[in-house]
């Protein structure tokens, strides 16, 4: 610095995106997330090193993630999130949770869900949510993954609406996690968990990190991922024209499957060998 200042100086570092997302500090709405680095003097190197963990760590991760995910979007032709997404992390105040992506900035969220997400994960009851949220933990490829996992969530929100969005928080919630295939309503939530895995990280994550991404087993959640694996690998569709499926009218496996026979009827017989492997 060419200035000269009568005391150390303080520094902080402020993470303010240019690509249509925020990233929320530990106070939520009230500000965006700035990590405070502590004072130096100009006299003397400032390092500082950021671990994932970190109020920094995370905001980081969160920061990059999200900007390669939006340039893996271009790169399969799937469109973005909603513009103005919000995410937060924070602690984990109880259950097992990862992340979720509620999409409550670009939904209506009401007083039964919001106290749903307080008894189930902890969430605090606010009158402004973020559209995602993620835990703090220490593990950067499991961080990378969960993110282009929930990321991937928001673009699928595009394709559907916020009426088919509230239906699945709120389905989720309730059976507090995915369910199971006996429940009542969780069609729609086997549709979305498909999509996560199958996009977020079998296809962001193994090309952004050259990751050979491993096999969805069998008996992986009782909504089967490897379908979607196997529609790509086995039936010949690319993600986009996995995603051109996936509308409002996609709320189980079968009318999913009747919607992509539509669309691609010439591979009808693949699709359907795809789904009735897994029971579907």
């Amino acid at each position: 610095m060419d200035k000269h200042y009568r005391t150390k100086v303080h520094y902080s570092l402020v993470f303010i995106t240019k690509a249509g997302f925020r990233v929320w500090g530990n106070l939520a709405f009230f500000n965006p997330a700035i990590h405070s680095m502590g004072w130096a003097s100009q006299k003397s190197s400032f390092d500082r090193d950021f671990y994932l963990g970190s109020n920094g760590g995370n905001w980081g991760a969160i920061s990059n993630a999200t900007h390669h995910y939006l340039e893996l979007c271009d790169y399969f032709n799937i469109p973005r999130p909603p513009s103005g997404l919000v995410i937060w992390a924070f602690k984990r105040n109880k259950g097992d949770w990862a992340a979720s992506t509620p999409m409550f900035q670009h939904s209506h969220v009401s007083n039964i869900l919001q106290v749903n997400l307080t008894n189930t994960i902890g969430l605090p009851t606010l009158n402004i949510l973020p559209d995602i949220f993620v835990f703090k933990f220490n593990d950067i490829c499991h961080f990378y993954s969960t993110m282009f996992h929930e990321l991937a969530h928001a673009s699928h929100f595009r394709n559907v609406g916020r009426d088919y969005w509230n239906v699945e928080i709120t389905q989720t919630c309730t059976n507090l996690g995915y369910g199971n295939y006996s429940n009542i309503n969780t069609g729609i939530i086997g549709v979305v968990e498909m999509w996560g895995p199958y996009f977020g990280e079998y296809k962001c994550f193994e090309k952004q990190y050259q990751y050979a991404y491993p096999q969805f087993q069998p008996n992986e959640n009782w909504f089967k991922p490897g379908i979607m694996q196997d529609l790509d690998v086995q039936a010949g569709l690319t993600a986009r024209q996995i995603y051109n499926a996936l509308t409002s009218k996609a709320i189980s496996h079968n009318s999913l499957k009747k919607q992509l026979i539509n669309l691609y009827p010439h591979k009808k017989n693949a699709i359907e060998q795809c789904f009735k492997q897994y029971g579907f």
